[in-house]
């Protein structure tokens, strides 16, 4: 299943829509009949996380296209071509791999809240890859790994270092990492964002420790969780897939 993480950074005025209004632009096809999946800067492969940043540049993770591609701002116009990728060394690469500058298959991603940070789930690696700064042309290394202790391993494992499949990242306004490490059924929270590879989590939720793994359908378990995000009031939203529901914490766990 594909799931959708849209993260849109307000300051516009509100716009009103009624029920099953029609979308006025499509971005990675020419028009709205079409479904092209050869990569090139003006497709989308399997979408499956978006978020549009302060400064109004365009980020939408493929999961099947194995990138990020990035446009400079929203297109206005069907079939706009992206401006760069990240993952791949230009927008008609297929290739993948474990590296710095190469990912497989991309769950979601995220940025910081002041919009000059980039984190890309790339799920089957089983690991977190951190831009420090926004990258300007296709084909740039990260800067970080998390999940892993470096870049060109990709091993799963449940451990406070270690991930399996993680599909959603988000950072909360005080600089807290919250990224949703699926295939262990947790969510993992680092304090701040990691500066070193393989950093630990401080504080995991869905779990009693940073070693276990079990589903489950409680108050404090999940079963596939996706995507992740913060309110403005400060509250902790965790879409919890397998279990058809969002878990919904009133602030974000320190323990």
């Amino acid at each position: 299943a594909l799931a959708l993480v849209c993260l849109v950074y307000t300051g516009q005025a509100q716009q009103s829509f009624v029920t099953n209004q029609a979308a006025t632009t499509v971005i990675g096809q020419p028009n709205f009949a079409t479904n092209n999946s050869m990569p090139n800067a003006a497709t989308i492969v399997g979408a499956s996380g978006c978020s549009v940043g302060p400064d109004g540049r365009l980020y939408v993770a493929q999961q099947t296209g194995r990138r990020v591609s990035v446009w400079n701002a929203t297109p206005t116009v069907n079939g706009t071509s992206a401006d760069l990728v990240v993952g791949k060394p230009n927008p008609t690469s297929t290739q993948s791999g474990v590296s710095a500058a190469l990912t497989s298959t991309i769950n979601g991603m995220g940025l910081s809240p002041d919009g000059q940070k980039l984190f890309v789930c790339d799920a089957a690696n089983n690991r977190v890859l951190v831009w420090n700064t926004i990258p300007t042309t296709s084909g740039v290394p990260a800067d970080v790994v998390i999940g892993q202790p470096n870049f060109t391993t990709g091993t799963t494992g449940v451990s406070a270092t270690t991930m399996n499949s993680p599909r959603s990242a988000t950072v909360a306004p005080d600089g807290r990492l919250i990224i949703s490490d699926a295939g262990n059924d947790r969510v993992l929270i680092y304090n701040q964002v990691p500066t070193s590879n393989g950093a630990a989590a401080d504080v995991v939720i869905g779990q009693f420790n940073l070693t276990s793994r079990t589903s489950g359908n409680t108050a404090n378990q999940f079963n596939g969780p996706w995507g992740v995000c913060v309110s403005p009031d400060g509250k902790l939203l965790v879409a919890d897939e397998l279990n058809d529901r969002v878990m919904v914490w009133n602030s974000i766990p320190t323990t």
